[in-house]
């Protein structure tokens, strides 16, 4: 079925024709438009995008989806940025070589519920301008497999996995042969399975001097519940039987390249921060990425996106948290040197690492000695214990109080007691330490 081709001329020939009269002695007759070819194409694998080789259990969820790309003269207004939507961390290890960076797909635009009808309407109405619309494609993705749908001219292959309950959609941008690999990016919502559309906005890349060069290509997804499940279960056989290519290897390269879009904008910064610290165990990250001010979270996304760009594989989610607590430790010494520390995040970092984060010094130490999360627990430990032994009450109270809720104070020691009862806890502890 060819394409179908649609302008936003309206319902009033003889006004468009009066005009052209009154202009065609002023004016140089327009460019005929040639409209592009936008070629649609399907095909399917076992598996997910982020980890072949699913076990699927039974009962689940058997998708029917569709996809209509359409050709747009200009740009919408209005879409989200893909940071907003893209699953920061996958939590999948694999040994593969880092991917490249993630700005191959950050012009791409994501357009939900209201937002998409909104968008869908606009098109119909001609608001965007000329339109060419590919025919629509359905394809029956049942559980445990995963659909790939790409259309010429773009390079992006849009992914539809039909896993549990839900679709995920993945986007997979193919880079040139001499790149290290593709940028894939997992959206951290699913389709939503009640026919409502899922509108992404890819820029084109063709030079703006060709007649055939659109604005954007838009890509509306929909799915719903398969209806037949004798026939979704003799497609998962057919796409089983066929064992195609597998998808890039790239589960941990792809989760950090989504990770490397977030933090470069400032409205999914803070999202990033939060999940990476989460994923990675960084308790006092965790908490710096909910109450800090912008300036902060900033200094901190840029700290982490050079880190990741310096490393020649893809760490896991624990060295990444390392590192993010590392260069929190570093910013918070730092501003405590400059009595510029928030309360709220001087009484988290007291929390996490107690008397040890009282002063600028004991958390540059910190940082230095974050090399693991067992070396920074055990320099906030020893830190604390030292402070047993200060001559102020408040410092041992505070530190005892963290040593207590921690699991690691001595026992028979009483901050409060005198120092003769207090090195004697302290003595009778260490021995019993060697």
């Amino acid at each position: 079925m060819p394409a179908v081709h649609r302008t936003s001329a309206g319902s009033r020939p003889s006004v468009w024709i009066a005009a052209a009269a009154l202009t065609a002695c002023a004016a140089p007759p327009p460019e005929p438009f040639a409209p592009p070819d936008l070629a649609p194409s399907a095909r399917a694998y076992a598996g997910e995008p982020v980890g072949a080789g699913v076990v699927v259990p039974p009962g689940t969820f058997d998708a029917a989806v569709s996809v209509t790309w359409s050709w747009l003269e200009r740009v919408p207004e209005g879409a989200d940025p893909l940071a907003l939507h893209v699953r920061s961390i996958v939590d999948v290890g694999a040994e593969v070589p880092f991917g490249v960076a993630a700005s191959a797909l950050a012009g791409v635009g994501v357009c939900r519920d209201a937002l998409a009808q909104e968008l869908l309407d606009a098109i119909a109405r001609g608001d965007l301008g000329r339109v060419v619309e590919a025919p629509v494609e359905e394809c029956l993705v049942p559980a445990g497999t995963t659909a790939v749908f790409t259309v010429e001219p773009l390079t992006t292959e849009v992914h539809v996995a039909s896993s549990g309950d839900r679709a995920r959609v993945v986007l997979v941008e193919r880079q040139p042969r001499d790149a290290s690999g593709p940028t894939v990016v997992p959206l951290a919502e699913a389709l939503a399975a009640d026919d409502s559309p899922l509108c992404l906005v890819f820029p084109t890349t063709r030079a703006r001097e060709e007649a055939s060069a659109g604005a954007c290509i838009v890509a509306t997804l929909r799915a719903r519940a398969a209806e037949d499940p004798e026939a979704a279960a003799r497609r998962r056989a057919e796409v089983a039987a066929a064992k195609p290519a597998p998808p890039p290897p790239t589960p941990r390269a792809q989760a950090l390249a989504a990770a490397g879009l977030a933090l470069a904008d400032p409205r999914a910064r803070r999202t990033a921060l939060l999940q990476l610290a989460r994923d990675g165990g960084a308790a006092l990250a965790r908490d710096v990425a909910l109450f800090a001010e912008e300036e902060l979270l900033a200094e901190l996304a840029a700290d982490l996106a050079a880190f990741l760009a310096e490393q020649a594989e893809p760490p896991d989610a624990t060295a990444v948290g390392v590192a993010l607590e590392q260069m929190v430790l570093r910013r918070l010494a730092a501003l405590r040197e400059r009595d510029a520390l928030a309360p709220e995040l001087a009484a988290a970092a007291e929390r996490c690492y107690g008397e040890a984060a009282r002063t600028g010094s004991t958390l540059h130490r910190g940082a230095a000695a974050c090399t693991s999360a067992e070396a920074l627990q055990a320099w906030a430990r020893a830190e604390n214990l030292l402070a047993l032994e200060d001559p102020q009450p408040a410092v041992r109270v505070r530190a005892f109080t963290w040593l207590q809720r921690t699991g690691g104070a001595p026992p028979g020691y009483d901050p409060l007691a005198g120092r003769k009862e207090r090195r004697a806890a302290l003595a009778q502890f260490g021995e019993g330490a060697r």
